[in-house]
């Protein structure tokens, strides 16, 4: 379990979009760097990763890690198909 209550869905969601909206703001961050004469390339680049790290935060809070590692162990350890017998 994620030892979360299922009654704080409502918190969850309210605090992905959170994150969400902090993402949005680097990418307008970014956005604008890349609008100045010249382009702030590096501090883009910079905010640009930003809101990639921010909508992962995001995902994970509405979707809990401990569940997505319970399915990456289930489909790692499901038996694979000889690579012999698709070859043929």
């Amino acid at each position: 379990m994620s030892g979360r209550d299922p009654a704080d869905g409502d918190d969850i969601r309210r605090e992905a979009a959170r994150w969400l909206a902090v993402a949005a703001d680097d990418r307008r961050i970014a956005e604008a760097c890349l609008g100045l004469d010249p382009p702030a390339l590096g501090g883009s680049a910079y905010h640009c990763q930003q809101a990639a790290e921010k909508i992962v935060k995001g995902l994970l809070e509405h979707v809990p890690l401990e569940r997505n590692m319970r399915e990456a162990r289930a489909a790692h350890e499901r038996p694979k198909a000889d690579s012999r017998a698709i070859s043929r």
